[in-house]
């Protein structure tokens, strides 16, 4: 694992890989591809790995290769390996839960395919820059604000009301919209903090609409007496 020439994907504490190295060319995987001009322009040191389903790729026993015509091998890539699911990754299950808690759902090898695929067809993922994220997060914030008092009543149980229903629309669609860049742009944003600060401002926006209301109520009664 020391070695420039070992396979590049990173295995974090957790058991879990998502990234691969490709600050060299000296990999494993990188040896196999030869030069990508694609993956040198990009300049990064490493490179998120974009998954592919496990049938994606044909996994034979080697006893059972002899049986296949040689045709079957032409223009393909074979790795060969022992296959054993002790490493996690984005598309389990169970991820993001301790590793303790959920089982490996791939091998080495099926991650050395995927990096070799992701650089092959040009499937690389960009992260979002922290700028643009941030840009987002003020803006799903802001239009929250705006709804919130600009439909707010009287009533202090709409209020409640519509504050759930914007928080759980707003957040909806910040996922919908991370999902959607991610499959149509292979562009991965990370909007963790939309949560957050929907929940923030839409307490915060009830508890002005009530002392609003609650000055209303009290100017009526002063003109009334």
């Amino acid at each position: 694992m020391k070695s420039d020439k070992r396979a590049s994907w990173i295995l974090a504490p957790n058991n879990e890989v998502t990234h691969f190295l490709s600050d060299k060319d000296t990999y494993f995987e990188l040896q196999l591809i030869g030069s990508s001009k694609e993956l040198k322009e990009r300049g990064n040191d490493t490179e998120m790995i974009n998954y592919r389903p496990t049938n994606s790729y044909y996994q034979i026993s080697l006893s059972h290769v002899d049986s296949l015509l040689p045709d079957f091998f032409k223009g393909r890539m074979v790795i060969v390996g022992f296959l054993r699911d002790s490493l996690i990754t984005p598309r389990n299950e169970g991820y993001g839960r301790p590793a303790d808690e959920i089982n490996g759902d791939m091998s080495d090898i099926q991650i050395s395919a995927n990096i070799i695929s992701t650089i092959k067809n040009k499937e690389f993922i960009d992260h979002a820059k922290p700028g643009v994220r941030i840009t987002i997060v003020l803006f799903i914030g802001l239009l929250n604000t705006l709804l919130l008092r600009l439909s707010r009543s009287r009533y202090n149980a709409v209020n409640i009301l519509l504050a759930i229903v914007f928080f759980v629309v707003l957040n909806r669609l910040s996922t919908m919209l991370i999902v959607y860049l991610f499959a149509i742009q292979n562009y991965y944003l990370n909007l963790d903090e939309v949560t957050a600060v929907l929940f923030v401002i839409s307490a915060a926006s009830l508890y002005w609409n009530t002392r609003d209301n609650e000055k209303r109520n009290a100017s009526e009664v002063g003109n009334e007496v």
